[in-house]
């Protein structure tokens, strides 16, 4: 089994977090100012995410999910279609 580094994983989910809601992604987040998605609030906001000790980590869906409730709550972000 290859050894694959927390690095690597925090990485890897950088990216499909980013293919969801970055500029180009499925689901691109817009701020309240109108910019779109900018890396270094998606990289806080899986920090933040990452950080929290009460919920178990799998970058799965659902974290993938929690860091676009924390993109949304926290950053001033809006999903498409809202407003």
């Amino acid at each position: 089994m290859p050894n694959i580094t927390k690095h690597k994983i925090d990485s890897v989910f950088f990216h499909y977090c980013n293919h969801f809601y970055g500029p180009h992604g499925i689901y691109p987040l817009t701020h309240q100012t109108g910019h779109s998605l900018k890396v270094n609030d998606l990289a806080r906001a899986i920090r933040i995410r990452l950080q929290n000790q009460n919920v178990e980590t799998y970058y799965d869906s659902l974290d993938r999910e929690n860091v676009r409730d924390i993109l949304i709550n926290e950053f001033g972000y809006i999903f498409p279609g809202e407003s």
